[in-house]
């Protein structure tokens, strides 16, 4: 296996999902990228978009890169890719088929665990950890005198013993922390996404897009909240025709695929376009779409008036 210097962190499979008509299967596949900031639309090769230069490859004491979880990913990519045509194409049994939506809950995970913007809230966690710890009280040995914080009421220990280490982090180990922590913590995320009920909305053609962060996390009365905290919906764009949302079980309601209107699809496209910070991707010029969550936002401002 090659060790890729332009590590992607939405896989290229997925991307064919919304490659430009005819360009799917093609090995240049191409699709349609919105720069969320200029505006500016272009036709792009999908294995240039949604990648950067050694995103989980810190550089070893050797000199040498580490491409450990690099190739761990890719090797999930590849389970996920084999089954993924019977998510985004096919109606499965998903009340009997639990392998699927475990392996579905964990491509999610992932998917919210690699994206570069993870890696930036590993550099302002640790900034904000040391300005914390340079403003208690240090012991004898130089350590912060902290043995405990308390977290929605719950004592939780602290070990500072490698404290002077963790502050000397520099950007290449901030890197490997980022990268490290993509497998444990997906398992975690895992756990909580498959008790919820998977639900794959429908349409009769294409209307869906995707963005460079396509997995939507939404509660209604919170502001802060994570994956596990109850009353949480998750929503994420499998294909131009089928939206997954994910979210707490009531009763007896069953994971399965639903038929959704066309003129609804507005709506999670919004989900998806707000949720973007980079860019939005396409089968086609989104201007179609764009100008239906257009309309929806003016006549969302016209009821609140």
């Amino acid at each position: 296996m090659s060790n890729p210097h332009n590590q992607h962190w939405l896989p290229q499979f997925y991307l064919r999902r919304f490659a430009a008509p005819g360009w799917r299967d093609k090995k240049n596949a191409k699709i349609w990228v919105m720069d969320t900031e200029t505006g500016e639309l272009e036709q792009r090769k999908i294995r240039e978009v949604a990648a950067t230069e050694f995103l989980y490859s810190h550089v070893k004491e050797d000199g040498a890169r580490c491409f450990r979880v690099e190739r761990h990913l890719a090797e999930l990519e590849t389970m996920i890719a084999r089954l993924y045509s019977r998510i985004a194409e096919g109606y499965p049994d998903l009340t009997s088929a639990w392998g699927m939506k475990k392996l579905t809950a964990l491509f999610i995970a992932t998917l919210i665990l690699r994206h570069p913007d993870v890696e930036d809230d590993t550099h302002e966690m640790h900034r904000r950890m040391v300005q914390l710890y340079e403003a208690v009280p240090k012991g004898p040995d130089g350590r912060p005198s902290v043995s405990h914080i308390f977290q929605e009421g719950k004592a939780i220990e602290l070990d500072t013993s490698d404290y002077e280490e963790y502050k000397a982090a520099d950007a290449n180990r901030l890197k490997q922390m980022f990268a490290d922590q993509i497998r444990p913590i997906a398992r975690n995320i895992t756990d909580h996404l498959f008790k919820k009920r998977c639900a794959f909305l429908c349409t009769d053609e294409p209307v869906f897009f995707t963005s460079d962060k396509p997995i939507i996390q939404q509660h209604y009365e919170r502001k802060t909240f994570g994956v596990g905290t109850p009353g949480v919906h998750l929503w994420f764009p499998v294909s131009p025709t089928r939206m997954l949302w994910m979210s707490d079980r009531k009763g007896d309601e069953c994971d399965g695929f639903y038929p959704l209107p066309v003129a609804e699809a507005a709506v999670l496209n919004a989900f998806t376009m707000a949720n973007a910070t980079r860019f939005r991707l396409s089968y086609e010029p989104s201007d179609k779409r764009m100008m239906e969550v257009g309309a929806l936002a003016d006549e969302m401002r016209r009821l609140s008036s």
